[in-house]
């Protein structure tokens, strides 16, 4: 009898420390990377090709600086950092991040070869705003849909296209906030 409890009491120490490991996993993970756990901010998510659910969050150096990390969670449950940006900044406020997902395939008829898809993401961050940011007709290229969230001076720019990767290039965000005197340099 003895044996059964300490069993059972061994059991429940062991899905306690594991639920608080799983619970606190995403803090850990950012911590171990130098960057700061207790500013994070999930700007987007979503389930990636291989099945996994995965996260772009904004997270900040020690020096205060805006960092933006793809996170993926593993079928255990535990959180993982596969890449970052933020030295690659185009200004001191702005800070992008891109990835991709397979969307599937088109086909019109069954004589034809199959057209696959991808989704092509950029996200931009940044903490200087002076007003309100829209864009205009003609500002974006066609075929890119823009997502803009907006609290105060902080703002998230999230563009997708199903087109080539390429378009991106067209656009210089920084340089199209300013121009339209929404942000300052």
């Amino acid at each position: 009898m003895k044996k059964v409890i300490a069993a059972t009491a061994f059991l429940i120490v062991v899905i306690i420390v594991v639920a608080i490991i799983l619970r606190s996993n995403l803090s850990m993970v950012i911590s171990r990377a130098g960057f700061n756990p207790s500013d994070i901010n999930i700007l987007y998510s979503g389930i990636d090709n291989n099945g996994e659910r995965f996260m772009v969050i904004k997270t900040s150096t020690i020096e205060h600086k805006i960092v933006l990390g793809y996170l993926t969670k593993n079928n255990l449950g535990f959180w993982s950092l596969k890449y970052t940006e933020g030295d690659k900044v185009q200004s001191g406020h702005i800070v992008s991040i891109g990835w991709m997902i397979n969307a599937g395939f088109r086909k019109y008829d069954m004589t034809k070869d199959s057209i696959f898809v991808t989704e092509w993401h950029q996200l931009y961050y940044g903490d200087n705003a002076i007003r309100f940011i829209e864009f205009l007709p003609g500002e974006i290229p066609d075929g890119v849909a823009v997502n803009i969230r907006q609290f105060g001076k902080e703002y998230c720019i999230h563009l997708i296209t199903f087109n080539e990767p390429d378009t991106f290039n067209k656009i210089d965000i920084h340089k199209l906030l300013l121009k339209d005197n929404d942000i300052q340099d």
